[in-house]
């Protein structure tokens, strides 16, 4: 499961979706005119230049993709399967792109007889349309293979590959109106014509991936480099992995599995079932993702109903955690939230209420289908071309896949790439974990001792054991200890509460007892007794430490400062904490002892509890409030702000650990007011989610004990902002410092929006906030000044031109770190691959075009003949004005000022940019701003 980008590749961000794997290669020929449509009709001068209010043109634009694609899946059914058996054979290890024109071939050939037969016979049988197509394919299987001979003698060079998959989902694309006539014809025609649509896809991707070896980033998973690997997903394309392999991943710290259920109306992945069973038996938890293409809410509720008829029939638990993925150009729509809510809402139907969605950045629909479930919910592509531990992206959104070229462990029996992700927030174990298949069934009665199943004639026997298959949902009416054997002395390695269920494999017989025999998350067989050989022996019931769990749900807010528990016990381990004025969900009430708590399930996914009563007049023991550190958590809301620096903590304490500053000016919205010795400190909820503190009194007279102020180095802050135009070429530093470390570079004619002036040792520097969210400083004036530092190390003959605009790359091209061939390369651009410049620099008769990359520093690419192939945005005016703008409608965001510009995303009504500049052209006004790419992106400002 990939993602094709939108977006301009900015080597520096490495960010990489390629173009196959989705099961749709025609996908770039459906943008293509996608893109193409929608230009044309907002040129309309009855319609705003970039307002997306015209609902039909969207339909129609996927209509025409949706169209296409069953085209494209009828036309090349059986011939393509004719020529897939063939690269089965010796040709298989051919030349990928010469398998892509064979298919090509195939399905065009297939096309002509149908369309063919269709004419001539409309009326006929499908047996008859059928026996058309397959004939067709087989005259033109021969000529195929031979010409798949002969384009592999040739370079497979990565343009050849891209020129063949294009011609290919073309060719496909313009039989549509002829094909479509035989595609209702035969419902096994339609659904071997998507099965074999998606091995040629597959097909095509091996041969992108051998045509661009030489960049492709192969590593394997168990890799300490590289990011944690704790989910794979899996397709038709894995459909050779084996039982092994599911070990292997398991043994490698995998913990789930990720599986293609279906694709829109009609497909299934007949390799789903054993995939799902194989992963469960090496112990690992399944989910199920289905890729949609819909793009009308009647489509989206079809296609639910495909998925919830692969889950029904296979009887899938409905806990099981259930992605839409959404990438296929044809799902594009303006109504995508409604539509995928319509998809949800059919699964509910079923009972399967457990959603996630599949997304990246560079899918025009975004933000709208992220509504649906929310940003927690969220699993991510997004592909570094180096992806590192120690750079972990999107760690907002539940999951990140991070790439797509991961191999398995050594010795594995598949050896192709497989998708890898990491999990943030147990997103993907939300799920059923084993348990993915809940059918009860019964089969003969397997002993494990030369005794019958007669729970009389074994009572007696100490070593006797029957072991029964069987399998089904066990609801506990009591606290329940869970054991590693079937046997009271066995190790208790956990407990099930009243009311609590679990999904058991097998009956235990032993010693007149009955025990479930069940399979845990991590891999091992439990057990728990569900019938004792002796009723009386109710020594749980009898002990003085009888506990009542009662199942019901509300919300309790807290009165005072209260301890997370992971059981019912004061002497339990201590989790967290909960202070006066929180609220938490609660699902059932446990007495224990005379004590009251609350039992809630917490995001991990345990079971946590809060005592809220005591017996044994807890409410008078409150020794933290005894004590002379007494701590009052008043809950208030407000904004405060700061009148100079001040730390930021992980606790109520001058002593804790320091995790960032705030400085004069800064503001932050708390949640609560702690006071402690005298000292008040307000309490906020930190990005990260976790509570932090600043202090804004203290009663030590801390606010003399300003030592920075009193220091010869004195730093006066004044919270102002503005836009700055460079002078002269100026270091960036992470501090206000000469000495500190250079992190880039901004040069003359570039600006800055800043937040902060500092004065410091009588030189003047601006801060502003990085993409990556530190604050940055430049020096703007002061004695030995950084604007002119760089003339030493500058070619003489260098001369840079403030210029925008657009460089559409026309083969491979080295990323330096500074305008000269002698310098760092720092990543590659590829043919086809286009950035957005901010300068041109002439050095040695040489021509280079400088741009902002995402770590903030300038990044500098060779052109030959650059004046010829850019489109420049010089003509058009920029005037620097910064200021924020508020969208009142769903407006396109463009490359460039110009409504013939590539259109990269959208805003809609109240959401804002801050814009840096404002541009006139084309008739309207646009606004200019930076991207988090690091390119210039510009939206029409309509009022």
């Amino acid at each position: 499961m990939n993602f094709k980008s939108q977006n301009p590749i900015d080597a520096s961000q490495s960010e990489r979706f390629k173009l196959y794997k989705s099961g749709k290669l025609w996908l770039v020929a459906g943008l293509t005119f996608f893109s193409f449509l929608g230009g044309s009709v907002l040129n309309n001068t009855n319609v705003h230049a970039d307002v997306t209010a015209a609902t039909t043109t969207s339909s129609s634009a996927a209509s025409t993709a949706s169209s296409a694609s069953v085209a494209t899946s009828s036309a090349a059914s059986d011939a393509t399967t004719k020529a897939t058996s063939v690269s089965s054979s010796a040709a298989t290890q051919v030349t990928s792109a010469a398998t892509t024109k064979t298919t090509s071939q195939a399905a065009t050939a297939s096309s002509s007889a149908a369309t063919s037969q269709s004419t001539s016979t409309a009326s006929s049988s499908t047996s008859q349309a059928t026996k058309t197509a397959s004939s067709a394919a087989t005259s033109t299987s021969a000529t195929a293979t031979s010409q798949a001979t002969s384009v592999a003698s040739s370079t497979a060079t990565t343009t050849q590959v891209s020129r063949t998959a294009s011609s290919t989902a073309a060719s496909a694309a313009s039989s549509t109106a002829t094909v479509k006539a035989v595609t209702p014809a035969s419902s096994t025609v339609s659904s071997t014509a998507t099965i074999a649509t998606k091995a040629t896809a597959k097909v095509a991707a091996v041969a992108y991936t051998a045509a661009t070896t030489s960049s492709t980033d192969v590593w394997t998973i168990g890799d300490t480099t590289r990011p944690r690997v704790d989910v794979v997903d899996v397709a038709s394309y894995q459909s050779t992995m084996t039982q092994s392999d599911f070990n292997k991943l398991k043994a490698a710290g995998v913990k789930t599995v990720i599986v293609k259920s279906t694709e829109g109306t009609d497909y299934t992945n007949p390799a789903a079932l054993n995939q799902a069973k194989m992963a469960n038996k090496a112990g690992l938890n399944v989910d199920f993702y289905h890729y949609a293409t819909f793009s009308t809410a009647d489509a989206a509720k079809s296609e639910a109903t495909n998925m919830a008829g692969f889950l029904v029939k296979n009887n899938v638990s409905t806990k099981v955690l259930l992605f839409a993925d959404m990438e296929d150009s044809s799902s594009y729509s303006v109504n995508a939230t409604a539509n995928l809510n319509a998809f949800w809402s059919t699964l509910d139907s079923f009972g399967y209420k457990n959603h996630g969605v599949y997304t990246s950045n560079s899918y025009l629909y975004r933000d709208a289908v992220v509504k649906t479930v929310g940003q927690s919910r969220v699993w991510r592509a997004q592909y570094p071309y180096t992806p590192s531990a120690n750079n972990l992206w999107n760690t907002k959104d539940g999951a990140w896949q991070f790439s797509d070229t991961a191999l398995l462990p050594s010795g594995s029996d598949y050896t192709g790439y497989i998708d890898v992700s990491i999990d943030y927030n147990g997103l993907t174990e939300d799920s059923a974990g084993t348990n993915t298949f809940v059918t009860t069934t019964s089969s003969n009665d397997t002993t494990t001792s030369e005794v019958t199943t007669d729970t009389s004639a074994t009572t007696n026997t100490s070593t006797s054991s029957t072991t029964k298959k069987a399998s089904g949902w066990y609801t506990f009416t009591k606290n329940t200890a869970i054991k590693s054997a079937a046997s009271d002395s066995a190790k208790t390695v956990g407990t099930y509460s009243k009311g609590n269920r679990v999904y058991y494999n097998a009956e235990v017989t032993t010693n007149g007892e009955t025990w479930l025999r069940y399979l845990s998350y991590s891999g091992s067989e439990h057990f728990v007794k569900i019938a004792a050989a002796k009723t009386t022996t109710t020594k749980p019931a009898a002990s003085t430490s009888k506990t009542v769990t009662k199942n019901e749900t509300g919300t309790y807010k807290f009165t005072k400062t209260t301890a997370i528990k992971g059981s019912v016990s004061d002497s339990a381990k201590t989790l967290g904490t909960y202070y006066k004025g929180d609220t938490v969900y609660y699902n059932a009430k446990v007495t224990k002892n005379g004590e009251t708590w609350l039992r809630y399930l917490s995001y991990s996914g345990a079971q946590h509890y809060v005592k809220i009563s005591s017996a044994a007049k807890s409410t008078t023991t409150t020794k933290p409030a005894t004590s002379t550190s007494k701590t009052v958590t008043k809950a208030e809301t407000g904004t405060y702000k700061f009148t100079g620096t001040t730390a930021i903590k992980g606790s109520v304490n001058d002593s804790a650990k320091t995790l960032g500053t705030y400085y004069k000016g800064d503001t932050v919205y708390y949640n609560a007011k702690v006071t402690k010795n005298g000292e008040t400190w307000l309490r906020y909820l930190s990005y990260s989610g976790a509570q932090h503190y600043v202090k804004i009194s203290s009663a030590a007279k801390s606010t003399t004990t300003t030592k920075p102020a009193t220091s010869t180095s004195k730093t006066v802050t004044k919270a102002e902002t503005g836009t700055y135009k460079f002078t002269g070429t100026t270091a960036i530093k992470g501090s206000v410092n000469d000495s500190a470390k250079t992190l880039g570079t901004y040069y003359k004619g570039d600006t800055v929006y800043y937040n902060a002036k500092v004065t410091k040792n009588g030189q003047t520097w601006l801060r502003y906030l990085s993409y990556s969210g530190a604050q940055h400083y430049v020096k703007i004036s002061g004695a030995a000044t950084t604007t002119t530092s760089s003339k030493s190390t500058a070619t003489a003959s260098a001369k840079t031109v403030a210029q925008t605009g657009t460089y559409k790359f026309a083969k491979t091209t080295a990323i330096k770190s500074s305008a000269s061939d002698a310098a760092s390369t720092v990543g590659t651009y590829y043919k086809g691959n286009t950035v957005n410049y901010n300068a041109k620099v002439t050095t040695n008769g040489q021509t280079w075009l400088r741009y902002t990359s995402y770590s903030g520093a300038q990044h500098y690419v060779k052109v030959s003949g650059g004046a010829a192939t850019t489109t420049s945005s010089s003509a058009s005016k920029t005037t620097a004005a910064a200021g924020s703008f508020t969208f009142k409608t769903t407006t396109n965001i463009r490359t460039a000022a110009s409504l013939n510009a590539s259109v990269v995303g959208q805003y809609y009504a109240g959401e804002s940019v801050y814009y840096i500049g404002t541009v006139s052209a084309n008739g309207y006004q646009w606004l200019k701003y930076l991207s988090n790419s690091g390119a210039y992106h510009y939206v029409a400002k309509i009022d």
